[in-house]
């Protein structure tokens, strides 16, 4: 008979359990525990120079009886059932909707939110082709699939921050490409962040002109985002003054 001992331990205290094991050879009736199948949700383990185990859509394994064409049946309904739109229309429009923008998966958009945006396709259309014309040497499609939210802003407003993306970079030492910019991180539209990255950059690397910094390197954008523009859920008063400092009693 095997005897093993180990500590459990719970909010801070710890106490000695003993467990005990059966062997084989005890009353013939072996271990208490069986060899079986372990079923996994990856398709495949890929791992990276490193050896970490990558976790992408690619890698995972759709749930049985869950999979996309369940969830847009599933969002078509609960749809139709909110709006009063036959079921028939709704999918009419979402059919559309992967006719403009076919590679508009889940990875970009919440399935019940892409059927939602499907209902105006109307708009969905003009705001595609409006932004083609603000950006002509943009893939439009391939820009709405990395920041969705150009599908439902009104051209005025994404005209705006364009306008006001370009001076604040201009104003920032100017960039060579400011198209190619705004295709390969378009968060440089959230005119906000952009401003605190272009301010920061300024500040960490003195003399350098910041816009050019942040087109050689556009991931700048997230490395240097503030606690502030990020949410922390409620929190209690210690905790907002201790990561905000002195005098800091909310969140902007």
């Amino acid at each position: 008979m095997l005897s093993l001992s180990k500590y459990h331990g719970a909010w801070g205290l710890a106490r000695l359990v003993r467990v005990r094991c059966r062997s084989d050879g005890d009353d013939g009736v072996g271990l208490p525990w069986t060899v079986g199948k372990y079923y996994t949700k990856k398709l495949e383990r890929r791992t990276n120079k490193l050896g970490e185990i990558l976790q992408t859509p690619e890698t995972i394994a759709e749930p049985i009886g869950w999979n996309d064409n369940a969830k847009l049946e599933l969002s078509v309904e609960l749809v139709s059932r909110e709006t009063g739109v036959p079921i028939d229309e709704v999918k009419s429009r979402v059919r559309q909707l992967q006719e403009i923008l076919p590679d508009f998966g889940e990875r970009h958009l919440k399935t019940v939110e892409k059927v939602k945006l499907a209902l105006d396709i109307e708009s969905v259309i003009r705001r595609v082709i409006r932004l083609k014309e603000m950006l002509p040497n943009v893939d439009a499609s391939a820009l709405v699939l990395k920041r969705p939210s150009l599908l439902s802003q009104d051209s005025e407003i994404v005209q705006k921050d364009l306008d006001t993306a370009r001076k604040l970079l201009a104003d920032a030492g100017g960039v060579e490409n400011f198209e190619n910019l705004v295709e390969v991180e378009p968060s440089i539209l959230n005119v906000e962040l952009l401003d605190h990255t272009l301010r920061e950059l300024e500040r960490l690397f003195l003399g350098k002109k910041s816009a050019k910094l942040l087109e050689s390197n556009p991931q700048w954008i997230w490395k240097l985002q503030s606690l502030t523009s990020q949410s922390r859920g409620d929190r209690d008063e210690a905790y907002v003054l201790d990561t905000y400092g002195k005098g800091k009693k909310s969140f902007d």
